[in-house]
């Protein structure tokens, strides 16, 4: 696939819809494997987190409503900042029958902090289910939730609303 404004080649993550972003920026921060071109890991449990997004509702996309559900009440670690001047429009792939899918204002949540959000908040079937799928898809780097699912926190209010989120990486 390839991005339609800049004529590179799309790069694949993985979600309720597949991590590929539309603006300029995140495509030249990312090579064709998910890795930023000055070659530091997407996993980013070493970089800040900027913001939480707590899931308040059933996001949409392909993945069973069973595990879909589970992500309502689960704090997520976003840890690169959005445009203060608008939404954070993203292209993404669905999880199932792999069509692209617009996001009109999306929050990228990065691929292992997604599972151990998910493990953090002991909803294990919900981190099996993303696990075997990122086990399977390799060159998922993030999912990617529509901002209107969620809450986005700063780290110090969502520390004060969810003191749990304190032990998030140890």
């Amino acid at each position: 696939m390839v991005d339609g404004a800049t004529g590179a080649p799309a790069h694949r993550g993985a979600t309720l819809v597949s991590f590929v972003s539309v603006s300029g920026e995140v495509h030249r921060m990312l090579d064709r494997g998910g890795v930023p071109v000055d070659g530091k890991s997407m996993r980013c449990a070493d970089e800040e987190i900027v913001y939480w997004f707590r899931v308040t509702s059933t996001p949409v996309g392909g993945a069973p409503l069973a595990v879909r559900a589970q992500w309502v009440g689960v704090l997520l670690p976003v840890r690169r900042a959005r445009p203060v001047e608008g939404p954070e429009p993203h292209l993404g792939l669905d999880v199932v029958d792999r069509r692209p899918r617009p996001i009109a204002d999306g929050v990228a949540v990065a691929r292992d902090d997604v599972v151990a959000a998910l493990v953090h908040f002991e909803r294990p079937e919900a981190a099996a289910w993303w696990a075997e799928f990122l086990r399977r898809n390799p060159r998922t780097s993030h999912l990617v939730f529509r901002r209107a699912e969620g809450d986005l926190l700063p780290p110090r209010l969502a520390a004060m609303l969810h003191p749990e989120v304190e032990d998030y990486g140890t």
